[in-house]
């Protein structure tokens, strides 16, 4: 995963709780990626209360080699952000 041209963005959020779940699905695969934006808004504290800093400083990004993009976006599907809307019928 050496150029930009080499990797694709296979998941986004604001939520450091999804980005570090998102990231042990990935490293129970075995597939390698490239985090963005995660270390900036670690730095920053809020981030780490659960608050969300993506309108500010952009989402965090999780990048994976195109070989690899298919069964990472296969195996993130499910992980979304929750609309906050828990009800049951």
């Amino acid at each position: 995963m050496s150029s930009q041209s080499d990797v694709a963005t296979i998941f986004s959020t604001g939520s450091v709780a999804l980005f570090a779940y998102a990231k042990s699905l990935l490293d129970a695969a075995g597939i390698p990626y490239i985090p963005k934006g995660e270390y900036l808004l670690n730095a920053l504290g809020p981030a780490l209360w659960g608050g969300s800093l993506a309108f500010v400083y952009g989402p965090m990004e999780l990048q994976v080699s195109l070989e690899d993009e298919s069964e990472a976006r296969e195996l993130l599907k499910d992980v979304k952000e929750s609309s906050g809307d828990a009800s049951h019928e």
